[in-house]
């Protein structure tokens, strides 16, 4: 649509162009051989505009070629020199010289004197390849400047194509750990005949769809993100006999806000993994997510066990990970606060919005 606006725009300043050209012809010319002049000159214009900035500097300039562009430049413009001075004697009355020369003897301190028919002649060409000149000039600034912004859109293409392989990448390392941690879970339930593996069995259908079809999405409804992670807390509560202590506050003022796929789960995970929740009578996890007008605030707190646990050597995705991706998702839009006590963990994602 865009590229569709220019082609008018620039048919439109030619028309205007021509018009104007004609009228300046008209005071030396008559009307029918003024608008014969004036719609060849723009003609001869246009070519010269459209074949400098599409053709000549963009195979031979741009190309390193300048000596060769230069011979092609004076080749065409002598060739030009010769068609114009024959245009203008098949064009201009032989009373024109006369009529031009009373008006510029009129003229105070004029420099300019015509005394002969073929002197006006070659008057008339310097002025043609002159308008020649001027055409050159600005069609190798339009084309230095396209060249220009293509070299950005390149670059631009070239930066966004790096960035969604990345972000694939990133993606594509998200839970391999908690798949497999799952089946052998659900594993075990069916093995003992509970009652929850099958709810674990639909739980763990419904996050897998969200991370199969769903997350192939850019940005995602903030309101699946969060259902994803209240599946992910209620697959984690299945898996315990007792009830966890884990809290979940949701506060939504702007509904229909979207975000970057998966990039709280990450904090969610390494809640579960680091407060040993399951382990612990004293163990707790806070979930909260405010969505405001104009920003989006995710806070994960969690208990730090007195005891030291062994790890997951497999973890999570890792705290760089998740700064990467915000880093290619929110550059300069975000703040993340991490805050590492000795009895707590936490961590305060916030995302503008503007």
């Amino acid at each position: 649509m865009k590229q569709n606006i220019s082609y008018y725009l620039q048919a439109s300043l030619w028309i205007v162009y021509a018009l104007l050209l004609i009228i300046i012809l008209d005071r030396g010319y008559s009307l029918n051989n003024a608008i014969i002049k004036g719609s060849f000159l723009v003609f001869i214009q246009i070519g010269i505009f459209y074949l400098n900035s599409r053709i000549l500097i963009p195979k031979l300039v741009e190309n390193k070629k300048t000596w060769l562009y230069i011979l092609y430049i004076l080749v065409l413009f002598f060739v030009l020199a010769l068609f114009f001075n024959w245009f203008e004697r098949q064009f201009i009355p032989d009373n024109i010289p006369e009529i031009v020369q009373q008006r510029l003897e009129k003229m105070r301190n004029n420099p300019i004197r015509i005394k002969n028919y073929r002197q006006f002649i070659n008057v008339r060409v310097a002025y043609d390849i002159l308008s020649l000149l001027i055409i050159l000039v600005i069609s190798s600034a339009y084309s230095v400047s396209m060249i220009g912004r293509k070299k950005e859109r390149e670059t631009e293409l070239e930066k966004n194509e790096h960035l969604q392989s990345e972000m694939k990448f990133l993606k594509s390392q998200i839970n391999p750990h908690f798949l497999f941690n799952a089946l052998n879970n659900i594993y075990s339930l069916t093995l003992t005949g509970s009652e929850k593996a099958s709810e674990m069995i639909l739980n763990l259908s419904d996050m897998l769809r969200y991370i199969l079809y769903d997350c192939n999405e850019i940005k995602v409804p903030l309101e699946n993100e969060w259902k994803y992670i209240e599946h992910f807390t209620r697959f984690q509560q299945l898996k315990s006999e007792e009830e966890l202590n884990i809290r979940m506050d949701l506060t939504n003022d702007a509904p229909g806000a979207l975000i970057a796929p998966m990039i709280m789960i990450p904090f969610v995970e390494n809640a579960f993994k680091h407060s040993k929740i399951e382990d612990t009578n004293k163990g707790w996890i806070t979930l909260s997510l405010n969505n405001k007008e104009n920003e989006i605030i995710f806070q994960v707190e969690n208990s730090i066990p007195s005891e030291e646990h062994n790890k997951d050597e497999v973890g999570g995705i890792g705290l760089e990970n998740v700064k990467r991706r915000l880093e290619l998702t929110y550059p300069g839009k975000y703040d993340l606060i991490i805050n590492n006590s000795a009895s707590f963990y936490s961590v305060i994602l916030r995302i503008r919005k503007l």
